[in-house]
């Protein structure tokens, strides 16, 4: 970077914008260096190449660490940092940037905690120095250098490093990423940038722009005639291709003064008018502060620019961020609740010929998943698990057990369901209680006798529950349920058990029968054979059919909580007591009866996992199980699909605990029609206007490639009676700044339920459209005016500055079916909805059409 752009940036700032893990004292930096993109830009290069730096790392595996000098050396996409002896052999630790807690100052350092490693030649080296606080189990490495411009380097890189990391969750990204392009852009880091430079950037940033119009716009922002581009020209070229004309002539020109600044009173009226945001002034001002609003004789304003951004940023978010805190009431039964739930966990792919692994149950686990699988087979000396009579490896339960209880609650601490289908002999199944009764102590619920209902997730905080086969209780009949749930009886209706004659005492007697079988839980659909009741209502009805039953250990059966219930026609009516269905079984449950399922999941529960023809792990749509009222709707955890994404989109509320409440209309005493059962009126109606798009990558995020043609797609996803699907036109060669404006009109009958997919494609006449990013948007938590849709990869990670800009404006109306007779806008409604159920159609036909093609 040249001295005329460092004096600049010298008088721009003299303040270094640290993120909030640097935990030290700003006095200490030098600003020149941390401004200095030339300089970042070096240690950037030397750093990948490998950096000496005298270290000390301070692992738990080290008792006795020392102060030596390591490579640190920085992979290619700058995801962590290697750390090597002197000769580059021997790898002692990795950093990863994401995992960084904290970075102490040397005010941390000469506490003490170094004293006995430090010598006295060497106490200097504290100076300057700063310690990395990383990973789960807080492990630390200090670095220490023999001079200010070492220690800056390294430390403004780190301050870079992990601002990147966290740029989807900046209020405003703009300067660090035109930052990170400029670093992109400078490949022989000389601190400029030449015409062939920023026309490969452009091309790499899906900007369509010829020759000439190039040259001239490189010549405008090469203010001295140098024929090269610095940093600070390099930021105002840039800045001018993120203009919104389209923004500025219609919303800023509104609310501008003569067309010039968004004064302090105009900004307020904007939030009330157009975003429906009531706040006082003070709190408008402090918003306007922290989106880089000018200081005027009239107050503060916002520039064209900066008004734009504020649109575009994440505080201009199109959805309430408050839904992913923990906020739902955790103290009603279980059985109230969504619970995420794992299929085949122990599976890393194949449900044939698949490896199984240990690892899996720790990484479902702290995804916050709440519900295991574990299938018990007899191993030559302990039980082992695996997919039986396949391909797939095994591993020992022991192991399996141990891992569970390590991590059962490192995500959220409600309880852990395992869900047990086992084909052990009885000596082995007394062999895996013993585990489960040694390794989880006091964790493990023990079954609850005379009750009537579940407790709580918050009652059942910290522990385990073990479903699987129970031995018939001593008198040979379930708990019984006087009035039918099917009439909504509230549970003060309900009988409560006689104690005396349902002591669910155990039978020693290795013939007795169990509760379930083996039916229910495992995946080759056997229960499919058994043909759908013509009634489908709650029984005491305990007849068994002539099949052989599994015999169930006494010790195991005294460890399951919950128990698996044979599906034979009749719902069983023990509070305790689950019915697995496949996929395939619940549709047509559903079909058959829908009320019946809702009432039956509203006291007791159900597993629904995927249908045994689903070799390759993929994955059901699981709306089909939530629309039904069941708790545990099981996916293949193993598998990035569309339906696992849908599942993490509905489990990331709530805190990411695991457990979401389910509607009202699926819990007892609810007073609302449940909107799949009844023909009622659409509750919302949804205008969503897609007005443009900002930053959209190539398909795989790659650099090469012609520019993108894209168009959004919009999908809603619920209840079949609001499923919806439409898109725009496509816009030639533009990904950098695409203006779309097309507007989609749909209503919601079941908001609770309903889910709205973003997604944008590259149009591709010679073969299939390529996904480029996307979003999911529950609808309940939709913001209504001009919002911002912060994009997606398809892994679910924030790219960096892909945005969509939106107008959303939202009708409601109320659910009861009296009011919404008399509602005026009937009209309007029918003509959303035959729209909707049109464009619904036509999108099916297609698919169909592409599919039939393909």
């Amino acid at each position: 970077m040249s001295q005329r752009s460092m004096s600049i940036i010298k008088k721009r700032d003299k303040t270094i914008d640290l993120c909030d893990l640097i935990l030290i004292n700003p006095s200490s930096l030098d600003v020149t260096i941390f401004e200095d993109a030339g300089k970042l830009n070096g240690i950037l290069h030397e750093l990948k190449s490998g950096r000496k730096i005298k270290s000390i790392i301070g692992t738990k595996k080290k008792s006795n660490p020392k102060l030596k000098e390591y490579y640190w050396i920085l992979d290619d996409d700058q995801s962590y940092i290697e750390i090597k002896d002197s000769r580059k052999k021997v790898t002692k630790a990795h950093v990863f940037i994401r995992d960084i807690k904290q970075v102490l100052g040397n005010e941390s350092l000469k506490s003490g905690r170094l004293n006995k490693i430090i010598s006295k030649k060497q106490e200097s080296l504290l100076e300057h120095s700063f310690c990395i606080v990383f990973g789960s189990q807080d492990e630390k490495i200090d670095a220490l250098f023999d001079n200010s411009n070492d220690f800056n380097c390294v430390v403004s890189l780190l301050n870079y490093l992990i601002r990147e990391q966290h740029m989807a969750f900046d209020r405003d990204p703009t300067k660090l990423l035109i930052l990170k392009y400029w670093l992109r852009a400078d490949n022989n880091n000389d601190g400029s940038l030449d015409f062939k430079e920023v026309s490969k950037l452009c091309q790499k940033l899906n900007i369509d722009m010829n020759s000439k119009t190039m040259k001239q716009r490189y010549k405008q922002f090469d203010t001295d005639g140098s024929g090269y581009i610095d940093y600070l020209e390099f930021v105002e070229f840039y800045k001018s291709l993120m203009r919104r004309p389209e923004i500025e002539s219609t919303i800023f020109t509104k609310y501008s003064k003569r067309n010039q600044l968004v004064l302090e009173d105009k900004f307020k009226e904007f939030l009330e008018k157009e975003q429906l945001e009531i706040l006082d002034i003070e709190q408008v001002r402090e918003l306007m502060k922290k989106h880089g609003a000018v200081q005027t004789d009239e107050g503060l304003g916002f520039t064209s620019f900066d008004f734009t951004r504020y649109l575009f940023s994440t505080c201009n978010s199109i959805l309430y961020s408050d839904f992913k805190k923990l906020n739902q009431d955790m103290n009603l039964p279980i059985t109230n609740y969504y619970v995420a739930s794992s299929h085949n966990t122990y599976l890393t792919g194949h449900q044939l010929k698949g490896e199984s692994s240990v690892d899996k149950y720790r990484e479902v686990l702290l995804t916050g998943c709440r519900c295991v699988e574990l299938d018990c087979w007899d191993g030559k000396d302990a039980p082992v698990i695996y997919h039986g009579h396949t391909f797939t490896s095994k591993i020992s339960f022991r192991s399996v057990v141990e891992i569970i209880n390590e991590y059962a609650f490192r995500a959220s601490p409600y309880p852990v369901i395992l869900s047990l289908e086992v084909h052990c002999s009885e000596p082995q199944q007394e062999m895996m209680a013993q585990i489960m009764i040694e390794v989880f102590g006091d964790k493990l619920l023990r079954p609850l006798d005379n009750l009537i209902q579940y407790p709580s997730p918050n009652e059942l905080r910290g522990k385990i529950i073990v479903k699987g086969k129970r031995l018939l209780n001593a008198c040979g009949s379930s708990l019984s349920i006087v009035s039918s749930i099917a009439t909504s009886a509230s549970l003060t209706n309900l009988a409560i058990m006689n104690t005396s004659n349902t002591s669910n005492t155990i039978s020693s007697n290795t013939n007795s029968s169990t509760e379930g079988s083996d039916d229910d839980d495992s995946d080759d659909d056997e229960e499919e054979e058994t043909s759908t009741p013509s009634s489908l209502s709650i029984t005491t009805n305990n007849k068994k059919h002539d099949k052989k039953k599994q015999k169930v250990a006494k010790g195991l059966s005294d460890i399951c909580a919950m128990c698996g219930i044979s599906f034979k026609g009749s719902f069983t009516d023990r509070f305790d007591g689950m019915h697995s269905w496949s996929e395939k079984k619940l549709e047509k449950l559903l079909k058959k009866d829908p009320d019946a399922v809702v009432n039956y999941n509203k006291l007791h529960m159900s597993r629904i996992y995927p249908k045994g023809t689903r070799f390759s792990s993929s994955n059901y749509n699981p709306m089909t199980g939530w629309r039904g009222g069941c708790q545990f709707v099981a996916l293949n955890y193993q598998t990035w699909d569309e339906h696992l994404r849908l599942n993490e989109v509905m489990f990331e509320a709530n805190g990411k605990c695991g457990y979401i409440l389910k509607p009202e209309f699926f819990r007892l005493d609810s007073t609302i029609p449940n909107p799949l059962l009844h023909a009622n009126r659409p509750v919302l109606r949804i205008s969503m206007d897609i007005i443009c798009g900002e930053q959209f990558p190539k398909p795989g995020l790659s650099d090469v490639g012609e520019i993108v043609d894209p168009f959004v797609k919009i999908q809603v996803l619920g209840i079949p009676i609001d499923e919806f699907e439409d898109r725009t036109d496509s816009i030639t060669d533009n990904g950098f700044n695409p203006l779309f404006n097309r507007r989609f009109d749909f209503t919601i009958s079941c908001p609770e339920l309903a889910i709205i997919r973003v997604a944008v494609f590259d149009k591709n006449k010679a073969s299939n459209d390529l996904f480029i990013c996307e979003n999911y948007l529950p609808v309940t938590q939709l913001k209504e005016g001009y919002r911002s849709i912060p994009m997606l990869n398809q892994y679910a990670k924030p790219i960096e500055g892909c945005v969509l800009f939106s107008e959303v404006r939202i009708t409601r109306y109320e659910r009861n079916s009296q009011n919404l007779s008399n509602n005026n806008n009937e009209e309007d409604i029918a003509t959303v909805q035959q729209k909707q159920e049109e464009t619904l159609s036509t999108s099916v036909s297609t698919s169909t059409t592409e599919a039939t093609t393909e």
